[in-house]
C-alpha cells in the first residue's frame, strides 16, 4: 500500500517552492470557484491568523512525473485560489523582501531566482486558461493591469472576479495588517500532500475524490466517466480532454450540461443527469466512439440551434430564420429534434429548409394550441423517434403533420388574448417576418413588444375615456391587433402616451420602424373595431405564411 500512496503534512510554502512545478492533468475540470467560496477561504485564513494557528485545507493529491514536475489530481481549485490571493498581495506590497518572498511562491522569473536562470511557474492550468492565468495573475504586476487581458471564458471570469475580491479586501486592510497576513500566509496554510505513482493511479484517486470541495456539475461527472470507460492512451485522453475543455469554454458549463441532457433524451427516455446518460447513451455506443465521433457533431449542431447562425450552406438565410423563430418558443422540446436532425443531415439545404419550416410551425402549434404538457411531450417524442426511420417525416401521416382541427384552433387562438409574455413576444416577432416588407428577427434583436392600447391607462386619461369598458379593454389589449414592435429605448418612453403622441414617437425621423409597426402610420384613432380587424388580418397573414388554409 505504501508504494501506491504516500502522504505527509506540509505547509503551503513547502509546496509552492522552487523546484516544484504543478500541472493539471487532462481530466481536471476548469477553475470553478466563485467569490463566495474565495471570500470564505480568506475569512478562514484571517481567523486562523488571529488565533495564531494554521488553517488546514485538506489533501492535495499529486502524481510525481520526475524533475520536480507533478500532476494535480485533487486540489486545483484551492491552489489556484491561493495563487490568486498571493499574486494580489505581491502587487500591493512595497516591502521588497516580502514582495520577493511572495513572488517566489508564484514563480521564478529569469534573473537569478531559478537555478538554471529560466522562468518557472509553480502552477500551470490547462491550455485554455494558462495564458490568461499567466498574464492576468502570475506575472509580476499583472493583477493591476486588468484592462489589457479581458476574460474569454467562464473560468477567466471567475479568476478575475476573485482577484477583484481579494484586491478590494486587502486594500481595505491597514498596511501593517496586510503585511502581517502576507508574511504569515506560507505557513498559515497546512495541507496533506498525497503522492501516487502514475497517471492511471492518479485518475483512480481523482474518481474517488471528485465530489470533494465544490460539487462537480453533471458535465464534469459525465466527462470523468467517459474518460474512465474509454480506456484510451494518455495522449489521446489529453487530446479529447482538450477538445472537451474547448467546447466548455465556448458555450459555458451550464450549456454543456444542457447539451448532454439533450443528447441523453435523443438516445432514450428515463433518468436524467449522469446516471441517465450512462444508461441511455453508453448503453448504445462506446465511450471512445462518443467522444471521438458523436460529441463533435452534436456540439456543432448545438451551437447552430443556440445561436441561430448555421455554419453550413443556407441560401438566402431561410434556415437561420426558421431556427431563430424556434428560439422564440417558450418551451425547449423542439431542441432535441433539431439537434438530432442536424447531427444526421448534411449538405441538403433545400430539405433542411423544408424541415425547419415545418418544425417551426409545429412548435408554434404546440405552444399555442397543445397546451397540456403530457400530450405535447408525446407529440415531440414521436417526432424525435421518427428521425432516422424508413418513412419520411414529411408524409401526411407522419409526426410533423398538423391536424385540421389544430389548424382551426390556431387560427382562432391568434385572434384572442395571449396572456403569457413570452408567447406574446414570440408571435409578434414571427409576425414581423410575415407582414409586407417583413424580415426575421432573432431573440437578441433590440425589438420589444409595445401595447398600443396601454395595459394600465391612467385614470381620467384620454385612453380611459375612449376605452371605458374594462372587459373590452382586457379582451383586446393582449391580442396581436394591439401589438407593435419598438426598440427598447422608445418602448420605455411610449408607455401610456396618447395614441397621437405614440404614433409621433413611432415614426419620428431617424427611428427604426419595424414592419409590424408600419401599418399604424397615418392612423388617426385606435378603437376596439380597429384592433379586432387588425387581429383578424394579422392572423390571416401568419396562417398563410405557415402554409395553412383557413
Amino acid at each position: 500500500m505504501s508504494d501506491y500512496l504516500r502522504a505527509n503534512e506540509v505547509y503551503l510554502s513547502d509546496l509552492l517552492t522552487p523546484g516544484i512545478e504543478l500541472h493539471l492533468p487532462p481530466y481536471q475540470r476548469s477553475y470553478s470557484w466563485e467569490t463566495d467560496e474565495a471570500g470564505a477561504l480568506l475569512d478562514d485564513l484571517l481567523l486562523a491568523l488571529e488565533k495564531n494557528k494554521p488553517h488546514f485545507i485538506g489533501a492535495v493529491v499529486l502524481v510525481e512525473e520526475g524533475n520536480g514536475k507533478c500532476l494535480i489530481v485533487d486540489g486545483q481549485q484551492r491552489l489556484t485560489t491561493l495563487t490568486i490571493m498571493i499574486a494580489a498581495l505581491r502587487d500591493l506590497e512595497t516591502d521588497e523582501a516580502l514582495k520577493r518572498d511572495l513572488k517566489v511562491m508564484v514563480g521564478n522569473r529569469a534573473g537569478g531566482l531559478a537555478p538554471d536562470d529560466k522562468p518557472s511557474w509553480r502552477l500551470t492550468l490547462n491550455d485554455l486558461n494558462t495564458v490568461f492565468f499567466r498574464d492576468r495573475i502570475q506575472r509580476s504586476g499583472a493583477t493591476e493591469d486588468g484592462e489589457s487581458h479581458p476574460p474569454e471564458n467562464e473560468s477567466h471570469v471567475r479568476m478575475a472576479d476573485n482577484l477583484s475580491l481579494f484586491r478590494e479586501r486587502f486594500k481595505a486592510m491597514t498596511d501593517e495588517a496586510r503585511r502581517t497576513f502576507a508574511a504569515a500566509l506560507g505557513r498559515l496554510v497546512m495541507l496533506v500532500r498525497v503522492t501516487v505513482n502514475d497517471w492511471n493511479d492518479g485518475y483512480s484517486v481523482f474518481r474517488v475524490l471528485n465530489t470533494r470541495g465544490k460539487g462537480p456539475a453533471d458535465h464534469e461527472i459525465i466527462k470523468s466517466n467517459l474518460l474512465e470507460q474509454a480506456d484510451l492512451s494518455q495522449q489521446e485522453t489529453s487530446k479529447l480532454s482538450q477538445s472537451w475543455a474547448a467546447y466548455e469554454a465556448e458555450i459555458g458549463g451550464g450549456n454543456m450540461d444542457d447539451l448532454l441532457a439533450q443528447i441523453t433524451s435523443i438516445y432514450g427516455k428515463g433518468d436524467k443527469g449522469p446516471e441517465g446518460f450512462q444508461k441511455a447513451v453508453l448503453g448504445k455506443i462506446s465511450a471512445a466512439k462518443f467522444m471521438r465521433e458523436e460529441l463533435p457533431l452534436y456540439f456543432k449542431a448545438y451551437t447552430t440551434i443556440s445561436s441561430g447562425k448555421p455554419d453550413f450552406d443556407d441560401p438566402d438565410g431561410y434556415i437561420a430564420a426558421h431556427i431563430n423563430h424556434l428560439r422564440l418558443i417558450d418551451h425547449q422540446l423542439w431542441r432535441p429534434v433539431a439537434l438530432k436532425y442536424l447531427r444526421h443531415t448534411k449538405g441538403k439545404p433545400d430539405r433542411m429548409r423544408d424541415f425547419f419550416a415545418k418544425l417551426e410551425r409545429f412548435a408554434f402549434v404546440m405552444m399555442l394550441v397543445v397546451t397540456d404538457s403530457r400530450p405535447r411531450q408525446k407529440r415531440y417524442q414521436r417526432l424525435l423517434d421518427s428521425l432516422g426511420g424508413t418513412r419520411s417525416i414529411f408524409d401526411r401521416s407522419e409526426p410533423l403533420k398538423v391536424e385540421r382541427g389544430e389548424i382551426q384552433r390556431l387560427h382562432e387562438r391568434l385572434q384572442t388574448r395571449i396572456g403569457a409574455p413570452r408567447q406574446r413576444k414570440a408571435v409578434a416577432l414571427r409576425l414581423n417576418a410575415a407582414v409586407q416588407g417583413g424580415y426575421p428577427l432573432s431573440p437578441e434583436h433590440d425589438a420589444t413588444l409595445e401595447h398600443v392600447l396601454p395595459r394600465n391607462p391612467a385614470e381620467g386619461s384620454l385612453w380611459d375615456m375612449t376605452w371605458p369598458n374594462a372587459n373590452v379593454h382586457r379582451e383586446l389589449c393582449e391580442t396581436i391587433g394591439n401589438f407593435v414592435l419598438l426598440p427598447e429605448r422608445l418602448n420605455q418612453k411610449a408607455d401610456t402616451l396618447s395614441f397621437r403622441d405614440k404614433c409621433a414617437m413611432y415614426f419620428e425621423d431617424g427611428q427604426t420602424v419595424f414592419p409590424l409597426t408600419e401599418d399604424l402610420r397615418g392612423r388617426a384613432s385606435w378603437t376596439p373595431d380597429i384592433v379586432r380587424t387588425r387581429s383578424r388580418d394579422l392572423a390571416a397573414i401568419l396562417m398563410q405564411d405557415w402554409g395553412f388554409k383557413v
